[in-house]
């Protein structure tokens, strides 16, 4: 039986951020120097994640009013305290009339009960919303940020009793806060135009005592020991070739330790983005960084060293089960082999009525799920057996020979079918292919069980006008369009189109990206990828109509060979490695937390 418990909540008014907010000078500070000589490798102390005392009780977070958002970040936190683990959960209501409410509330996993711990203001004095970003609680759990979207007071830090807030230590009014060294510095993001930067705030001097240069994000902080924090140049700040790598810093001392080998071949995406996943194992010794192409890459923090690359289908919500598999819903992928051996097929992802979202988290040596409930209006976090569920199973994938585990490796051969519409590109772009592939190991063959497939998808948008007003028409569906008013003359335009780079094995597609795209938007007329200065396109007063011929222009010249920007449309690269597509064993994850094994592997044939 769960316990609600809704006692002796602190109720926040305005007046509680009515504080005078200051701003922080970085101008005086030396910045560190990303390009220092590497110190690589370094000792990591020997670190396990804490040891819960029993089995999480499952809790819940009740929504009581009708309509409910979800914060679009740090929904959840979970504090890894071995006697009191907790869940804190930041929910945010919006009734019928559009008024706003936003509650803090904490589960204890201990005990199954869950209290409102406080209800956040809307609104100020100055009639200036506040609305919630996002939180952080220390260590120690006697500290919390909040960072606000708007509103006089952009982040602060609040002294907490119980998670209760006491009162607020400091006010700022042009940074965000991004997390926690330890219980008494704290990373600050600087977003002032001039003064701006990463750096570490010291709480008990109100110091800074170390910056990075404007360019430099926050990614992950290591938990061995939260002393090492991974950083990243920012593309939006620093759009130079460099700006995809990524760096150990010793957080503690201030000095970049080296980057990480090979991080050049990141995307080369703003990192405000949101795309990248940066994730370390639970001891802190390995880091796996997930794309939005669906790559993973691997790296030992010891030494900086790439130790694998693989493609997944998914790169997002990446959880480590131990140092041995990384789940990636809803695979979990063997690191050594860099191959799936199971799935989940309920984890990450929404039922059929859009009801219920499912989702793996880890809490020190235990791995556990939350739902949350999109209809039903509640959230429950549940304890999970230990992954992953049939290891005799996952051992025979294991244990199959290299060329039945994929359909694509080097050492293989494979044919190469390029799309008719083409046209005069068919040499350059079968060139372009036959090079990334040897560049992968896989020679061209004319006959291959395997194909790699070049193709080009159009969309066409077509406007009609009425013959007595030469105004265009507005069809309400298809019916009306078939039906309706006769149109003078119509116009068909390229409205979308991709190139889509696929391997098939026997007619069935195993892989697919698409390499390059071109998007545009006829009312915005703002094309996804722009051959900048190009003499082939021309504006004219119409803005629909200019992204409508420059989308036919461009592709015009992609399918004959004459794009100046042709590396925008392969700017992918190809995996090295494509798992056989067998079927891989699955089990259902329901919503009391068991698993249930629903499909056996089915091995290839000898």
């Amino acid at each position: 039986m769960l316990f609600v418990l809704a006692i002796n909540a602190v109720e926040l008014d305005a007046n509680f951020f009515n504080v005078p907010a200051k701003g922080i000078d970085l101008k005086d500070v030396p910045a560190i120097d990303l390009d220092a000589p590497s110190s690589f490798p370094i000792t990591l102390q020997p670190y396990l994640p804490p040891k819960l005392s029993g089995p999480l009780k499952p809790v819940t977070f009740k929504y009581p009013l009708l309509h409910t958002s979800f914060s679009s970040s740090h929904e959840y936190q979970f504090l890894t305290d071995t006697q009191t683990p907790r869940c804190v959960k930041f929910i945010s209501h919006i009734d019928p009339q559009s008024r706003r409410t936003e509650e803090f509330y904490a589960g204890n996993f201990l005990t199954g009960q869950v209290e409102k711990m406080f209800t956040y203001p809307f609104g100020n004095p100055q009639e200036e919303t506040m609305i919630f970003e996002s939180f952080s609680i220390s260590p120690d759990g006697t500290k919390m940020i909040i960072n606000n979207q708007s509103g006089a007071v952009k982040s602060c830090i609040v002294q907490c009793k119980d998670l209760k807030p006491v009162k607020i230590l400091h006010a700022f009014k042009d940074c965000r806060f991004a997390g926690w060294l330890n219980d008494q510095v704290a990373f600050v993001n600087v977003h002032h135009m001039v003064n701006r930067g990463l750096a570490a705030f010291r709480l008990s001097d109100q110091k800074i005592i170390w910056k990075m240069k404007p360019d430099v994000d926050l990614r992950a902080i290591c938990p061995a020991g939260r002393r090492y924090i991974t950083v990243q140049k920012n593309q939006f700040y620093s759009p130079r070739p460099d700006s995809d790598t990524l760096f150990l810093v010793d957080a503690e001392q201030g000095r970049v330790i080296g980057s990480f080998e090979n991080t050049e071949d990141l995307p080369n995406l703003p990192a405000w983005s949101g795309l990248f996943e940066f994730v370390f194992s639970p001891g802190g010794i390995r880091l796996a960084v997930g794309d939005p192409n669906g790559y993973i890459r691997i790296w030992d923090v010891t030494t900086g060293k790439k130790l694998a690359e693989f493609y997944t289908r998914n790169s997002a919500n990446l959880i480590w089960v131990n140092e041995e598999y990384l789940y990636c819903p809803p695979s979990l992928i063997h690191i050594a082999k860099q191959l799936p051996v199971w799935e989940y097929d309920e984890a990450g992802t929404d039922d059929e009525a859009g009801n219920t979202s499912l989702n793996i988290h880890r809490l020190g040596d235990t791995l556990f799920m939350t739902e949350n409930g999109l209809n039903k209006k509640i959230t429950t976090v549940r304890n999970l057996p230990p992954l992953p569920h049939d290891k005799a199973a996952i051992q025979k994938i294991l244990d199959l020979p290299p060329e039945k585990q994929f359909v694509l490796r080097p050492g293989m051969k494979a044919a190469l079918k390029i799309d008719p519409q083409f046209q005069e590109s068919k040499k350059e772009i079968e060139s372009y292919m036959t090079k990334m592939l040897k560049e992968n190991g896989v020679e061209i063959a004319e006959t291959a069980p395997v194909t790699v497939s070049v193709s080009v998808q159009i969309e066409y948008a077509t406007t009609s006008y009425a013959k007595e007003t030469g105004k265009k028409i507005e069809y309400a569906d298809e019916e009306e369009r078939e039906h309706g008013t006769r149109p003078a003359y119509s116009e068909t335009r390229v409205r979308m189109f991709q190139i889509n780079v696929s391997v098939e094995r026997n007619e069935i597609c195993v892989w697919s990206n698409p390499n390059g795209c071109h998007y545009f938007d006829p009312i915005e007329s703002s094309p996804f990828i722009i051959p900048q200065n190009d003499k082939i396109l021309d504006f004219d007063d119409s803005p629909a109509k200019y992204a409508a011929n420059m989308a036919e222009k461009i592709l015009a010249y992609t399918v004959k060979g004459k794009h100046p920007y042709k590396e925008l449309l392969f700017k992918d690269k190809l995996p090295k490695q494509i798992p056989n597509p067998f079927v891989i064993g699955a089990s259902v994850i329901s919503l009391d937390g068991t698993i249930q094994t629903i499909k056996q592997p089915q091995l290839p044939k000898e």
